[in-house]
C-alpha cells in the first residue's frame, strides 16, 4: 500500500469543509467552506489531479525496480488504476477494480444517481415489509423542502455496505405528512456518523482533485463567476 499525494500524514487540511462534509461524496458544503479551503491550499491545489498521482505511481514503480504492477483498487482508486493502465499499458500485469467509478465523462451533477433512489427505496420497502409508499413520500418531501441533494447523500450513506434504511422509511412517511421531526433526527445521525478526519478521508483533496479532473458545465477549475473580483495574489 502507498499514500498518494495529499493523503495520510500529508493530508490537505480544510477544517470547515471537513466538518461540513465528513466522509460523504455527495453532501453539499457551504460555499464559504469551499472558498476557505481553496484559499488555505493556495495555488498548489492545481497539483492534485489524478494525472499527478498517476505520475507518482509510475515513479514508485521505477523506484521499486518492478517491470510491471498489479494494482488492487477500490472506489476512487479504480479511476487512478484505470488511468495508470491507459498511460502505461506495458507496465500493468493486471487490475483489480472493486466498486469501480467511471473515469470517462463523470457527471459533475450526479444526475444519473437520482433515478436510482426510487429503485433503492422500493427494494428496501419490500425487505422491511413497510406499509407506506416511500417513493411517493420522498417525492413529496423533496417538493416541499427542496432538499433532494441532502436526501440523496443520506441514502448513499445508509446503503454503503449493508443497507440500513429501516429508520428512514417511516421517517419519510411522517415527513410527507408534515412532521419532519423523525426525518431530521435520521439526517442528523447520518451527518454525525459521517465524521472523518482529513487523514482518514480528506475533503480538501477530494474537492481539489475533482475540480482539476472534471469538465464541468461552468468551465474548469480556473472559472470565476461573472462579475466576481479576481482572486487575491498569492503571498
Amino acid at each position: 500500500m502507498f499514500s498518494g499525494r495529499g493523503t495520510g500524514p500529508g493530508a490537505l487540511r480544510c477544517p470547515a469543509l471537513q466538518q461540513a462534509v465528513g466522509d460523504s461524496d455527495l453532501a453539499v458544503p457551504p460555499s464559504s467552506a469551499v472558498t476557505e479551503c481553496a484559499r488555505s491550499i493556495g495555488d498548489n491545489r492545481r497539483f492534485y489531479a489524478t494525472a499527478d498521482t498517476v505520475g507518482d505511481l509510475e515513479r514508485l514503480r521505477q523506484a521499486l525496480g518492478a517491470k510491471k504492477l498489479t494494482l488492487d483498487s477500490a472506489s476512487y482508486c479504480t479511476v487512478l488504476a484505470a488511468r495508470y493502465a491507459i498511460a502505461h499499458p506495458d507496465r500493468v500485469n493486471r487490475l483489480i477494480l472493486d466498486s469501480a467509478v467511471p473515469h470517462d465523462g463523470l457527471d459533475p451533477l450526479e444526475l444519473g444517481a437520482y433515478p436510482r433512489a426510487a429503485a433503492v427505496l422500493t427494494k428496501a420497502c419490500a425487505d422491511n415489509h413497510c406499509a407506506s409508499e416511500p417513493v411517493q413520500d420522498l417525492s413529496r418531501v423533496v417538493h416541499n423542502r427542496h432538499d433532494g441533494p441532502v436526501l440523496l447523500a443520506a441514502l448513499a450513506a445508509l446503503t454503503a455496505g449493508k443497507p440500513e434504511l429501516g429508520p428512514l422509511l417511516p421517517a419519510l412517511h411522517t415527513a410527507a405528512a408534515g412532521d419532519y421531526t423523525a426525518l431530521d433526527t435520521v439526517l442528523a445521525s447520518v451527518h454525525h456518523d459521517s465524521a472523518a478526519t482529513a487523514k482518514e478521508l480528506g475533503q480538501g483533496l477530494h474537492a481539489g482533485t475533482q475540480c482539476q479532473d472534471m469538465h464541468a458545465l461552468w468551465g474548469d477549475a480556473a472559472a470565476r463567476r461573472p462579475g466576481a473580483p479576481p482572486p487575491p495574489a498569492s503571498p
